[in-house]
């Protein structure tokens, strides 16, 4: 299948901040933020911007300044200061179902279009029913990103020389793992937790959204903001397609069933 508009852009945007952090993170303050999509990477870089005092690029092409980068790479060569955000692969996966089969507010219009012409028209509202085949299709034939979340996860997982971080964490204590990534990042007084705590209440899921964690709205980026949500979408067949596939990774991380 041809390659979208918004993939070629995407593309073309990470391939130049892995340019850039892997010439010159050594030399230059960059700082990467990697993830698999949808596990809350966003969310830690606006956060990191603020706490290191260093601006985050967002969906800017990168410039020669100090910077946030955010990536979706399996390249580790040459990258320094990164910190790599790990979360539950079944909620990654919901969060990416409705990333790639809903439009929202974050120029996603050409992946809904490449992801539902794939999968055939179906009520994709009915989550339940149809996120089985989307798990396959994630496992086995997306365009973008071009790895699976196992991918992924056996790539980065034990590295040295990178930080890692969890999304379930982040939600539960964000003002403590913001200083900790901090501090980790640019020494131990980089930030204070009175800063951190206001840097997280900032960019609280309420305080970003208008609305409480938890209340969903599909065509908002920002959706749910919750860990678990998983457990009100898989079916049986969705448990046991995603378990064919990413179970080893899951232990590997000590994500439980």
């Amino acid at each position: 299948m041809a390659k979208t508009a918004w993939m070629n852009r995407q593309r073309l945007r990470f391939s130049a901040q892995q340019v850039m952090a892997r010439s010159c993170s050594g030399l230059m303050p960059y700082y990467t933020v990697n993830e698999f999509p949808k596990s809350g990477g966003t969310w830690l870089c606006q956060m990191l911007s603020e706490g290191l005092g260093v601006p985050y690029t967002g969906h800017n092409f990168p410039s020669l300044n100090s910077s946030i980068f955010h990536m979706h790479t399996m390249r580790p060569v040459g990258i320094k200061n990164m910190v790599v955000m790990w979360r539950d692969g079944r909620d990654v996966m919901v969060s990416w179902y409705h990333h790639c089969l809903f439009e929202q507010d974050h120029h996603n219009a050409d992946l809904v279009s490449q992801v539902r012409s794939h999968l055939g028209q179906r009520d994709y509202n009915n989550v339940y029913e149809h996120l089985p085949d989307f798990i396959e299709y994630a496992f086995t034939q997306a365009q973008f990103p071009r790895f699976t979340w196992a991918d992924f996860v056996r790539q980065w997982h034990g590295r040295s020389g990178v930080l890692y971080v969890r999304y379930e964490d982040l939600l539960n204590q964000p003002a403590d793992e913001l200083l900790r990534i901090c501090c980790a990042l640019k020494g131990q007084n980089a930030l204070q937790i009175e800063t951190a705590k206001q840097i997280a209440e900032h960019y609280s899921f309420q305080n970003q959204t208008g609305r409480k964690a938890g209340s969903e709205q599909k065509n908002h980026f920002l959706r749910k903001g919750i860990a678990g949500d998983w457990k009100n979408n898989f079916s049986e067949q969705a448990v046991e397609i995603f378990d064919f596939y990413a179970s080893k990774e899951m232990k590997l991380l000590g994500y439980q069933s």
